[in-house]
């Protein structure tokens, strides 16, 4: 899919749940929706369906999983009678099983199980996932294309001041829970952050350098963060 045609479909999707969220509205004050149903088509959870949703219209399988299932936690009491939180606590490991199975199921290249606390990458991309730790990454691609890093009670730093992108553009999938993301990223490089942060957040910490030429490389940081963060630094 081309750049143009991934903005497109991300456009559609950000412009559909704002035509869904106005018919919601308009709907309900015009009575045409029972007060039941409207209450919950209104109440906060329904915001992470609709951030969910515009993820997923990105292409991001694993955030919008990950949105969908909190919204479900807190809608199923509204929806069920006489279901409550605790109840549906029971089920948290359900979480876990989907986390894992969107681990396992995404392609991903043949690597290494031995999980060094530091170390040189020459490939171009990665495959970070820290869960209870972490580990620092050097990457040093001359034709680097970007990766994905998935923090579970954990965090990991990325080193890619010695890289190369291959193209104009690359592009690092985040999702971070209850744990930080640290990116080292070439001075010269422009960025352009899209992560959605619930209860977190993420800090661009660089001296600002931004470098309208055509030419510039340009990186793309996507994801979620939930109850962690990231930071960017330059050197």
């Amino acid at each position: 899919m081309s750049k143009k045609t991934c903005n497109s479909v991300q456009h559609w999707g950000t412009g559909l749940v704002f035509i869904a969220a106005g018919l919601i509205f308009l709907a309900g004050n015009l009575g045409m929706i029972p007060d039941g149903i409207y209450h919950v088509l209104t109440s906060w959870p329904m915001i992470l369906v609709a951030i969910g949703t515009i993820t997923l219209f990105k292409g991001e399988m694993r955030p919008t999983l990950i949105l969908y299932s909190i919204a479900a936690y807190f809608l199923l009491p509204k929806i069920i009678p006489g279901l409550s939180l605790a109840e549906i606590w029971k089920f948290w490991p359900v979480l876990l099983i989907i986390i894992g199975l969107s681990i396992i199921y995404r392609p991903k290249k043949k690597r290494d199980f031995t999980m060094p606390e530091e170390m040189t990458s020459n490939d171009d991309g990665f495959d970070e996932i820290a869960v209870f730790g972490g580990r620092n990454i050097r990457m040093e691609s001359q034709q680097f294309k970007g990766g994905k890093v998935t923090c579970i009670f954990g965090g990991s730093e990325l080193q890619m001041t010695r890289c190369r992108m291959a193209g104009n553009s690359a592009v690092i999938e985040m999702t971070a829970i209850f744990s930080g993301v640290k990116m080292i990223i070439p001075r010269e490089w422009n960025v352009k952050v899209e992560v959605v942060s619930i209860f977190g957040g993420f800090n661009d910490k660089r001296l600002y350098t931004q470098n309208n030429a055509d030419n510039t490389p340009t990186l793309y940081i996507k994801g979620v963060t939930i109850f962690g963060g990231g930071e960017l630094i330059s050197y």
